[in-house]
């Protein structure tokens, strides 16, 4: 397989950012839909997501990594 780095921008803007607040501040355009259809989820997956009413798998988080450049910790939260 190959390898690509994919960042839409500086990390430094996103470390600590919620999904919220990253599709709210820098991709207002992506939706809900948008981003599930994107990764392979429903929308109201993404929706409670954003609303930090679930956590992600591994395989989600690393997704939405990959197509927003949000680090998948960011949805670790502390115990």
């Amino acid at each position: 397989g190959t390898f690509r780095l994919r960042c839409l921008v500086p990390m430094w803007h996103i470390i600590g950012m919620t999904l919220h607040e990253y599709m709210r501040t820098h991709d207002p355009k992506l939706t809900d839909e948008a981003l599930a259809a994107k990764i392979g989820c429903d929308r109201s997956y993404i929706t409670k997501l954003r609303q930090r009413k679930r956590t992600p798998s591994l395989a989600i988080a690393t997704a939405i990594e990959r197509e927003t450049g949000l680090p998948a910790t960011s949805f670790v939260r502390a115990a």
